[in-house]
């Protein structure tokens, strides 16, 4: 009878044991894929960005490259700063979860104009990715033309 009693109570350490490793497994399991999913996002984000700067570079003016990138689906009263939701395909969308804030600062001088664009892309109002690009846009008939 003793016997099976031992046996018994050694069979509850080992159920203990897997038991805790599996929560422990478990945990990590999703963390990682936590980490994947904020890695997926940030990708994306960078590939997003990358669209738009480079329809910034082209065009020089934040309205246009808005409406080149994402089809105008933009909300703000400043052309100067828009904002545009994006969904987890970052693609615009008015219910979007990701926000992405454009903001534009332009210096003018006798020769050209020197655009400045700002991203920020948020998720959950906790901001995970930022860059900027500019724009320089020659002046017709400037002083350095010939």
């Amino acid at each position: 009878m003793k016997h099976s009693n031992l046996f018994f109570i050694e069979l509850m350490l080992v159920l203990l044991f897997f038991s805790i490793s599996a929560a422990v497994i478990l945990q990590l399991f999703v963390a990682a894929d936590n980490r994947q999913k904020q890695s997926d996002r940030i990708e994306m984000a960078v590939i997003c960005a990358q669209s738009v700067a480079e329809a910034f570079s082209v065009s020089g003016s934040l309205a246009d490259c808005v409406g080149v990138v994402f089809g105008g689906m933009a909300c703000g009263d400043d052309i100067h700063q828009l904002e545009v939701k994006l969904n987890d395909d970052f693609a615009a969308a008015s219910d979007g979860n990701i926000i992405l804030s454009l903001s534009e600062n332009e210096k003018s001088t006798q020769a050209g104009t020197l655009s400045r664009l700002e991203m920020t892309f948020e998720y959950n109002e906790e901001e995970f990715y930022t860059i900027g690009c500019t724009s320089y846009t020659p002046r017709q008939g400037g002083v350095l033309d010939g």
